[in-house]
């Protein structure tokens, strides 16, 4: 036992051998690696109908993580999400990583183990990304080739995916091999994506990993057919953020609301974070055609220093996890770790707000989002809103429509309304003819200064869902203003 625990304190303090923007250093006992003739069907050609990317913060199944280094950090990651969804491990051996997990007071009661040789932790950048087809059915997995000269990593998807029976679009073939990281990929589920312009340089005549040099065009069109990606918003690199990955400074928290990384005037890459947010603001709206609303979370220094000249650790609050109704914050054991779940916590009332020191993750440039990856439900209930933001004059009756779908059909769909918080009321919602949308209307009384609501619907197989996930807690609240008429 005491042999396992010294083995485990080793990856955790040399884990800086595997950093993610270093060579392969670090290796467990080599293995063969994974090929795709193991049991699942991969595609490298585009499906004949573009997919749905999934949004992180859809319905989860599974959180995956490849237990290679910093096991402390990753019992934490587990002992908070198997309380939501179901976690998968990737190791070398499963009886040292339970017998570690139970030493800490973590019960495995969602876990299982899948054997395999990760070279690396980070298996948010090679892990596979979700997609749908039909936009809520038959789950697949997408496979990019990975930009790390990681050959396990590399091939994990398809283990993964004969794990979880499901089959794998790769574009790991010419015409159609892409090389892309999915810390450098935020998707809102409508077909917008976001990354910086690391993806085009890796992919044209300066690509370490590609086979075919890639115009943008081209590597739009990849993301289109195997993604379902129709706009792909790519902003300049960072000059101290070594990685050039857009989680490392931004989040996305909803289909409309950016969450964007702030240091102080002047500082670090605090003037080309600025100017990437005033260029897409000018240039880009959100999928319901109204502008993006944008969040400021502090980039933390390291006691006082920041990552200028990469003399400090590069510490952000975006890197954090979406796990059904639980949120990971990364914290570093400083004075803003306060701010940052404070921030999370009045952004997503009902949520599970949790921080997670992430500090050996970060000496090697990632933190939780890039140590752990999700793979989303079979037949998601999937619901669409653009939540109101007021309600301008007193109105007896107000209209809210949503898009809301599921493969076996919906048997209903609901408005939870209040006006103060309690006491919430149902108005039933009506489905339109031949679509997805869905419309009710509520009653307000006169004199009503505030709105409560969330939506709730059932699928025909049972499933049920409401929005926002953290209601009636988290449900959204709107104000209604006065309209003063003068003479």
């Amino acid at each position: 036992m005491k042999r396992t625990l010294l083995f485990l304190l080793f990856l955790n303090l040399f884990g800086f051998l595997s950093a993610q923007s270093g060579s392969d250093l670090f290796h467990l006992k080599a293995a063969p690696a994974a090929t795709q003739q193991q049991g699942v069907a991969v595609f490298t050609q585009p499906p004949a109908r573009p997919p749905r990317a999934m949004a992180e913060w859809e319905e989860v199944e599974y959180l995956l993580i490849s237990w290679v280094q910093y096991p402390f950090t990753l019992r934490e990651i587990v002992r908070h999400a198997q309380k939501h969804c179901k976690v998968l491990i990737l190791c070398a051996d499963s009886l040292v990583v339970h017998t570690f997990l139970l030493q800490g007071g973590v019960v495995p009661q969602r876990v299982s183990y899948l054997q395999a040789y990760p070279n690396s932790v980070w298996i948010r950048d090679y892990g596979p990304q979700c997609v749908y087809a039909n936009d809520l059915d038959s789950l697949m997995l997408v496979d990019w080739l990975y930009n790390r000269p990681r050959e396990r990593d590399d091939h994990l998807p398809y283990l993964i995916g004969q794990r979880l029976g499901l089959p794998v679009l790769a574009t790991t073939h010419p015409p159609y091999d892409l090389v892309n990281t999915g810390g450098n990929f935020l998707t809102d589920g409508l077909g917008t994506a976001f990354a910086t312009r690391l993806v085009l340089q890796e992919n044209d005549q300066q690509g370490a990993y590609n086979l075919m040099e890639k115009t943008e065009a081209r590597v739009d069109e990849i993301m289109r057919r195997f993604m379902g990606i129709r706009r792909y918003i790519k902003l300049p690199m960072l000059p101290y953020d070594r990685i050039h990955h857009l989680d490392m400074h931004m989040k996305l928290l909803n289909e409309e609301t950016l969450l964007v990384g702030q240091y102080p005037k002047g500082i670090a890459d605090g003037p080309q974070i600025e100017a990437n947010l005033k260029y897409l603001l000018a240039h880009y709206h959100s999928p319901f055609g109204t502008p993006y609303q944008v969040v400021r979370i502090p980039m933390p220094s390291q006691t006082g220093k920041y990552p200028d000249n990469q003399q400090a650790e590069y510490r952000t609050y975006t890197n954090a996890v979406f796990i059904n109704r639980l949120i990971l914050v990364p914290q570093y054991n400083c004075m803003d770790d306060f701010e940052a779940l404070a921030i999370y916590r009045k952004l997503f009332p009902g949520y599970e707000v949790v921080g997670i020191d992430v500090t050996p993750l970060i000496q090697s440039g990632g933190a939780l989002h890039c140590v752990t990856q999700t793979i989303g439900v079979r037949q998601p209930l999937r619901m669409v809103h653009q939540p109101l933001r007021q309600v301008r004059g007193w109105k007896e009756r107000v209209n809210i429509e949503a898009e809301i779908a599921h493969a076996s059909g919906i048997a209903y769909a609901r408005i939870h309304y209040a006006t103060d918080q309690h006491g919430f009321r149902v108005a039933e919602m009506q489905q339109q003819p031949g679509s997805h949308r869905w419309v009710g209307e509520i009653s307000l009384p006169a004199g009503a200064q505030q709105l409560y609501y969330y939506l709730e619907a059932g699928a025909a197989n049972g499933n049920m869902r409401v929005l926002p996930l953290g209601a009636p807690a988290g449900a959204w609240q709107v104000n209604i203003l006065r309209e003063e008429v003068y003479r």
